[in-house]
């Protein structure tokens, strides 16, 4: 009788077992399957005024990425006061990306905050892919000049000739 209740449990154990084996579909599961079942968001940017090269850049690769504008610039580094900088990206849910370290050491500095070298146009070369690796930004060529380099708006394909001439018209 003391064999009886091991028995009941290997029993359950192999039935279980089965009932799990045969559920399973013949195809390898990692777990890297499980970590991006969901696609992230795109990440967005946000510039300061020094980096107006590097976020065209950005933006010619697909990227959306905002600038700080001249006269945003200019009310940071003289009065030093509520930053609309640093509202932006807030409000946008916008990564920043500045050359500026004393930027990065205010206290209301959003997170996620990204310093870069401005002494070169060789440095901002090879810290486009740095920042692309670190968020995990993948370049697809199907993206790529989808976004104006002025405006960061999206440029869409304009297909019928007459609104083709009517683009023209409006935009000389």
């Amino acid at each position: 009788s003391a064999a009886e209740p091991s028995e009941d449990i290997k029993s359950n154990y192999n039935d279980l077992k089965t009932a799990l084996a045969s559920r399973r579909l013949n195809t390898h599961v990692s777990p890297q399957d499980y970590q991006h079942s969901t696609p992230p968001s795109p990440v967005r940017y946000i510039c300061d005024y020094t980096l107006n090269k590097f976020t065209r850049w950005l933006r010619i690769l697909g990227i959306d990425a905002a600038l700080e504008t001249e006269a945003e610039e200019k009310e940071r580094t003289t009065t030093g006061g509520n930053i609309a900088l640093f509202e932006h990206c807030k409000k946008e849910r916008r990564t920043l990306l500045t050359t500026s370290y004393k930027l990065l050491l205010r206290k209301d500095c959003p997170p996620g905050a990204y310093l870069l070298d401005p002494k070169s146009t060789s440095s901002l070369e090879q810290a486009l892919p740095r920042l692309l690796i670190t968020h995990g930004v993948k370049l697809m060529p199907c993206q790529f000049l989808t976004r104006c380099v002025v405006c960061n708006g999206n440029i869409v394909p304009v297909l019928d000739d007459n609104e083709k001439r009517s683009v023209f018209q409006e935009n000389g």
